[in-house]
């Protein structure tokens, strides 16, 4: 196996490791069931936070779940209290980008020069 295969296959290793934490945390931590989407969200967020300095697993997962949770209480408030104990997280709740897109003709609004550029 090639050293780049390897390396590789430690990644996955450890994005699997973070995935199962946050399928166990959740439950455990906030009484959630999280499906694949929202999983995938976690996913998204945990693979930025990665490429930041002193990225830790457990930390990045505690911080994630800290913040879904926060997200998903200032959706449900409205909510009657049976509803909301019933609630569960979203993937925007995971991920506030999640499903959001981004305009093609939008992203060279703010360069000058750029006006006449072909959209394809």
């Amino acid at each position: 196996m090639s050293i780049h295969k390897e390396a590789q296959r430690c990644v996955q290793l450890q994005f699997t490791t973070v995935l199962m934490q946050c399928k166990v945390h959740a439950p455990c931590r906030y009484g959630w069931s999280l499906g694949l989407p929202e999983l995938q969200a976690g996913i998204t967020v945990l693979e930025k936070e990665r490429r930041k300095p002193n990225f830790g697993n457990a930390g990045a997962v505690n911080n994630l779940l800290s913040a879904t949770a926060q997200r998903m209480e200032a959706r449900i408030q409205h909510l009657t209290p049976r509803e909301r104990v019933e609630a569960t997280p979203t993937p925007q709740d995971i991920d506030p980008e999640t499903g959001s897109s981004i305009d093609p003709a939008a992203v060279f609004d703010d360069l000058i020069g750029c006006k006449q550029v072909p959209y394809h």
